[in-house]
């Protein structure tokens, strides 16, 4: 667990891969880690049976949340903070359920779910690799606009972009999340929308950190994968103070394949929280 950090706001992204299942756990994280805005992907819920409430007696007032369509994906931003969100994307935008934008803060922040991509890291062969580049391509799209504005992009953005963030960098390197492709977009990212990729800003090569370890993989806590980012625009880097990893949460009961990661930043002067 990171510490506590003085005068900090703390974001953390979590692919939750289910929020009824893992409801039990955000509780105990709330407490643990007490982060001030939770963004949620892969909710897996709808409007209609989100526990808002119960998320508003742990402090989190205000809530925002692209519903899950037919019990897949779902996107939830939540907050003590108060915050302002933008107009959705088009219903016919190809990241239209899976880009959720609001504003705090001074800033704004992107909770993003870039699609797994199948098994086979190739756009003939597998429609869904295809889904996957296409997803990341329109990703970069809507970065590079209004890129001289202060933002934070995060979420499961579904790319290793390191050797360093696979457990074994020559036997994935023609993998997906890890092929030269999506890695090559993923610095398209950074470039296109003038950020920066946070966690190695404030951690650096060649320590491993990992986000995400399979299901049903023989010794799987060492074979995992950083495929879940904060990227933050390059005119805010004297605002990160800390960053870091619940790995510890994958070892709970009912986990998802992700752990939660979590951010802190300077606080901004006079912010008032509920």
């Amino acid at each position: 667990m990171g510490p506590c950090v003085k005068d900090a706001v703390r974001l953390m992204s979590w692919n939750v891969n289910s929020l009824p299942l893992r409801f039990p756990h955000l509780s105990k994280i709330s407490i643990a880690f007490a982060p001030d805005v939770i963004c949620l992907q892969e909710t897996k819920i709808d409007n209609t049976r989100f526990p808002f409430a119960a998320f508003k007696d742990m402090g989190y007032h205000y809530c925002e949340t692209l519903p899950a369509q037919k019990g897949r994906g779902g996107l939830a931003v939540l907050s003590k903070i108060q915050f302002q969100p933008f107009r959705p994307l088009s219903s016919e935008h190809l990241l239209a359920l899976r880009f959720q934008r609001i504003r705090l803060c001074g800033f704004e922040l992107i909770n993003i779910h870039i699609p797994a991509g199948g098994y086979v890291a190739n756009e003939i062969e597998s429609p869904s690799f295809d889904k996957k580049i296409k997803s990341l391509e329109a990703a970069v799209q809507i970065v590079s606009k209004g890129r001289k504005n202060r933002r934070i992009l995060l979420g499961d953005i579904n790319v290793a972009p390191e050797a360093d963030d696979v457990w074994d960098h020559q036997r994935q390197r023609i993998s997906v999340s890890h092929s030269p492709l999506e890695r090559q977009l993923f610095s398209a990212l950074l470039e296109q929308g003038e950020l920066i990729d946070a966690m190695r800003w404030l951690r650096p090569l060649p320590e491993k950190l990992w986000t995400c370890w399979a299901y049903r993989v023989e010794n799987w806590q060492n074979r995992g994968g950083r495929i879940d980012h904060f990227l933050v625009s390059r005119s805010m880097k004297s605002l990160l103070k800390q960053v870091f990893i619940a790995a510890d949460v994958r070892l709970w009961e009912r986990p998802s394949d992700h752990a939660p990661i979590f951010l802190d930043l300077k606080r901004p002067t006079g912010l008032i929280m509920r």
